[in-house]
């Protein structure tokens, strides 16, 4: 698998309007590549008023009939991806789904009006069930929340489309060292799912810290951006000497042990670089990234189409780099 989220501002691939970002000719595009999916990150709002005794919102549920339209049209597959559910964001700070059993029941019933639409899609579509859950600050209490509530979500999907795909991510911000916190299940419907930016310093300079201005290339030696840590022996101990693929592949452990432990495929569902990094060292993490992954067989989709990695110009919807290009669509 090789493919690629679309979104824009606020992380949705639509306007208010309903009117989408993308044309057939940026499916059409991405197609061309020999990519095979799109990962689409939708706000649960926009589809479903839990106000109202029939909460699917029909007119803003066509817009989702057009996506599918036009990756059927061109030969691609679609991942719905939950960015925000009933209760819960990523990068809020009241997150009440956990607790709050009326919104898990929205949530569980969010996905089976998607699943009761689409029962009859087949393997073209997959559900990502909800991006980077964040539970107990990542604790082991928390995978066993999240553990008990996508099961009972997947078994409503069933209900309504008994051979839909279904990505489960792990705890803490899809945290890949949360791998062997999930609950595994002898089942071909399911599959399970990382995200990597490794390492933020790297993938997301002036974001995370924005008053640390100096460019960080890739690869790098951190003694050069002590300064970033607060000093040479605040280092962390991942990130020491010359920072590069081998330490890339020292943060995968976790995924080499899942494929040896339960002999099952990953996907990761984001990877990237911002465009505060230069774009020669854009391409040379993704083409480290794209070799482990090739090493483990896994499936990625970048983070994104025009903004954060930037494939293309916005405007024009021109690759930024062939190279690139190359690189984020092979499988």
């Amino acid at each position: 698998m090789a493919g690629v989220n679309f979104c824009d501002h606020n992380d949705y691939p639509f306007e208010k309007d309903g009117s989408s970002f993308y044309s057939n000719d940026d499916y059409a595009q991405v197609a061309s590549w020999g990519c095979d999916h799109i990962r689409l990150p939708f706000n649960f709002h926009s589809y479903a008023d839990y106000t109202k005794d029939n909460p699917a919102d029909e007119s803003a549920l066509e817009q989702f009939d057009k996506v599918l339209y036009l990756c059927k049209k061109n030969g691609l597959n679609l991942v719905f991806d939950m960015h925000t559910a009933p209760g819960f964001h990523f990068n809020a700070k009241n997150n009440t789904l956990f607790e709050d059993r009326e919104k898990q029941l929205q949530f569980i019933d969010t996905w089976r009006i998607l699943a009761k639409r689409y029962k009859n899609e087949g393997s073209i579509i997959a559900f990502d069930l909800l991006n980077e859950t964040i539970i107990d600050r990542g604790c082991k209490s928390g995978s066993i929340k999240w553990n008990k509530l996508w099961h009972e979500v997947a078994d409503a999907i069933h209900e309504e489309a008994p051979q839909r795909k279904i990505i489960v991510g792990t705890n803490y911000f899809n945290c890949i060292n949360k791998l062997e916190d999930l609950d595994i299940v002898d089942d071909d419907r399911i599959q399970y799912n990382f995200h990597s930016y490794f390492p933020m310093m790297f993938t997301h300079q002036r974001i995370d810290n924005p008053k640390y201005l100096t460019r960080v290339e890739w690869p790098f030696d951190s003694m050069e951006h002590a300064e970033f840590f607060g000093g040479p022996d605040k280092i962390s101990d991942d990130l020491r000497g010359h920072v590069c693929i081998d330490h890339i592949r020292e943060e995968f452990k976790p995924v080499a042990e899942f494929i040896e432990k339960y002999d099952k495929p990953l996907y990761c569902g984001e990877y990237g670089v911002c465009d505060y990094a230069s774009l020669e060292s854009k391409i040379r993490w993704l083409k480290d990234y794209r070799e482990v992954f090739s090493e483990y067989g896994i499936g990625h989709a970048v983070w994104e189409y025009t903004c954060f990695t930037g494939l293309v110009d916005k405007k024009t919807r021109k690759p930024v780099s062939d190279e690139m290009i190359r690189i984020i669509s092979s499988k």
